[in-house]
């Protein structure tokens, strides 16, 4: 990952070692607002992407802007196939709200 300014631009291949240096390089950001340039990313894995929304949520709680920007085809294509979307990121609910309970009725052993 390169970073220039506020810009962050992810690498091409993003698998999991990648996934683990972008924590870190996103933890050293956090607190300013941040663009993610994904244009260059040629693979992706869950683990990357899960670090990135988990940072998108980070920034909308320190009230911080975080926009992924210039989304490649493989970017857009591995968001697409696990339902994940950056914009709008889902709701959060207040922080004086109980976790939600667990819904064990449909599990099975």
């Amino acid at each position: 990952m390169e970073q220039d300014g506020q810009e962050l631009v992810l690498v091409a291949r993003l698998d999991a070692a990648a996934g683990r240096r972008l924590e870190a390089e996103l933890r050293a950001r956090r607190g300013h607002p941040l663009v993610i340039d994904a244009g260059r990313v040629e693979v992706v894995s869950a683990l990357a992407l899960e670090v990135l929304l988990s940072a998108a949520l980070q920034w909308r709680i320190d009230g911080q802007a975080l926009e992924i920007a210039r989304e490649s085809a493989a970017f857009r294509s591995a968001c697409t196939t696990l339902d994940l979307s950056f914009d709008p990121l889902p709701e959060l609910p207040p922080a004086d709200s109980p976790p939600p309970a667990a819904d064990l009725a449909g599990a099975t052993a």
